[in-house]
């Protein structure tokens, strides 16, 4: 189970009972080929928590930061996200300022759930003891059940995407007419934020946020327009909400 899938059962209104550790780990992918060649060695001595050094960046050095961002969320421990809360809302605002780089800040902007919910889990966390003070300090995930109650506290605090009452209304009677069950749509919320602009880093693109491979194996074409960015395959380009 993955630090994601505690936010895809609550959006989706699963109960389920989970068991085990909880690490972030996903598939680790590249992303070469998308992104072009790239010196990464200007972020190596790059402090993620250094926010003024944020605005010296030009567009490539933010991308090639997304990917790094996103090297972090595929982390282990859930605790290693919270100090990057603060740098990763530094950061929109510029992803935002440039069309290259916006469809990461639309990437970006749905992950900030995940940074503010392992900051709560920093705090809920209770200290060690000061008996183990003079052993080696060990990174720990939180239980499930505090994993649980901070997401079920988290969502309640916010408000739809502004494309979800559009998106949702579409794709549930094709979901139906498929034979997949309608809540499914809301996988788009925790994916893209039902934003049609939203590419991570690796590549994925789209409300579903798919790979390109797994694009095509579905029969969507990446050109000249990339049909993952249309909730419904035409014959045309996607047009925003």
């Amino acid at each position: 189970m993955t630090f994601k899938f505690f936010r895809i059962v609550f959006v989706l209104g699963i109960g389920l009972t989970l068991s085990g550790p909880q690490p972030l780990c996903a598939a680790t992918v590249t992303w070469e080929d998308a992104l072009g060649e790239f010196d990464e060695s200007v972020l190596t001595n790059l402090d993620l928590s250094a926010l003024p050094a944020l605005t010296d960046l030009d567009e490539a050095q933010l991308q090639a930061l997304c990917r790094e961002l996103q090297k972090r969320f595929q982390g282990e421990y859930v605790l290693e996200l919270a100090p990057l809360r603060e740098m990763a809302t530094a950061a929109l605002p510029l992803l935002d300022q440039h069309a290259e780089t916006q469809p990461y800040a639309a990437w970006l902007r749905t992950r900030l759930d995940y940074l503010a919910v392992a900051d709560t889990l920093k705090i809920a966390i209770p200290p060690a003891s000061l008996e183990l003070q003079s052993k080696p300090s060990v990174t720990v995930n939180p239980t499930p059940s505090v994993e649980r109650r901070v997401w079920q506290e988290r969502l309640q605090m916010e408000d739809l995407p502004p494309g979800a009452p559009v998106y949702v209304a579409r794709l549930k009677p094709i979901f139906v007419a498929e034979g997949v069950p309608a809540e499914l749509v809301w996988l788009a919320e925790v994916e893209s934020g039902f934003d049609t602009l939203a590419r991570s880093p690796s590549g994925a693109a789209g409300l579903f946020q798919l790979m390109p491979e797994t694009a095509k194996s579905l029969g969507l074409a990446l050109s000249p327009w990339d049909q993952r960015r249309q909730p419904r395959r035409t014959g045309a380009p996607p047009r925003s909400i």
